[in-house]
């Protein structure tokens, strides 16, 4: 059994340590040997997104935050906002995503119903999507990332509304678009964790 020896840190119990090296400020860009701001860190995202796991949370900060800098550093685009709104759909309502990322007819399935996700990204032209009514899909999933402005993570700011397709029009045909003015009308924000 550990003796207590207060000036490594604080005894847990069962042989934990927290060692005073654990407290400290997170820079999350930088190699951490202070433990406690990381976890304080993962479990306010686990907080916001429940339906995920903290290793793909932590992937999603990372690319949100690369796709933010590289935007802010070279005004130049990465082309990965619309996985990135299949990411944040996936920790927000707990879709889960196809395996294979170019499935025909929707990206994944939340509750038995199959998904669509469509994202506006921050160079979009237009507020409106359009949809194939072909696919095979029961709900769709709009997601907004807003380029003006930033998280608390670093990145980009998001959102989305989930919709049944049967409200996006009376075609049976074609394609069908939607505003994502409609979408705040109709659709379901982000369930609350």
């Amino acid at each position: 059994m550990n003796a207590f020896r207060p000036c490594d840190g604080i005894y847990l119990g069962d042989g934990e340590w927290l060692s005073w090296d654990d407290f400290g400020d997170l820079d999350p860009d930088e190699p951490q040997r202070a433990r406690l701001p990381v976890l304080e860190w993962e479990d306010a995202l686990t907080t916001r997104f429940p339906k995920s796991e903290a290793s793909v949370i932590r992937q999603f900060v990372r690319l949100t935050r690369a796709a933010r800098e590289y935007l802010d550093q070279t005004g130049r685009h990465l082309n990965i906002y619309g996985a990135l709104g299949e990411l944040y759909g996936a920790m927000s309502w707990g879709i889960c995503l196809h395996r294979k990322p170019n499935a025909q007819g929707s990206d994944g399935s939340l509750d038995g119903s199959f998904v669509e996700i469509k994202t506006l990204g921050p160079r979009s032209k237009s507020e409106k999507v359009k949809v194939k009514l072909s696919a095979h899909f029961s709900k769709l999933l709009l997601v907004k990332i807003d380029g003006g402005l930033h998280d608390e993570l670093g990145g980009f700011r998001m959102t989305g509304r989930l919709i049944d397709r049967k409200a996006l029009t009376g075609a049976t045909r074609g394609m069908a678009g939607i505003k994502w003015s409609r979408a705040c009308e109709i659709g379901s924000p982000p369930p609350k964790p």
